[in-house]
């Protein structure tokens, strides 16, 4: 059962996207990505453009991750264990990158929120089944 977040990140504008996971989630949630410039629709060809999101976790790792091409024009990209390793506040950004003309365009970044789960899945876990 995977939740299919759609948003809509511009090359120009402000973009005032929070995505919201809860730490330790792992491929429960896909994102997938309309690019617009100044709220006009880009479709993105995948015989011409590739894409790979940059993240920087509340913990400072950083992440660089392959996106698929839709034949929509739209990106998408399943959020791995990776993203919600740590909680707290991530900063993403999506790479477009023209193979044609070599060039790479970002739309301006988003923010990816992870809440923290109730305890460390490292913890030890007290069960009515052990003495």
């Amino acid at each position: 059962m995977s939740d299919i977040q759609k948003i809509t990140l511009d090359f120009k504008r402000s973009n005032s996207v929070l995505i919201k996971l809860h730490q330790y989630d792992k491929n429960s949630t896909i994102l997938q990505m309309s690019c617009t410039s100044n709220g006009q629709f880009i479709k993105l060809d995948s015989s011409t453009n590739s894409c790979k999101m940059k993240v920087i976790t509340y913990d400072d790792r950083k992440l660089y991750k392959t996106c698929t091409v839709n034949t929509d024009g739209t990106v998408s990209i399943t959020l791995d264990a990776d993203f919600a390793l740590s909680p707290g506040l991530a900063y993403a950004e999506l790479n477009v990158i023209n193979t044609k003309e070599q060039s790479l365009y970002s739309p301006l970044k988003f923010r990816i929120s992870v809440e923290e789960s109730v305890y460390s899945n490292d913890a030890v876990i007290a069960d009515d089944s052990f003495d």
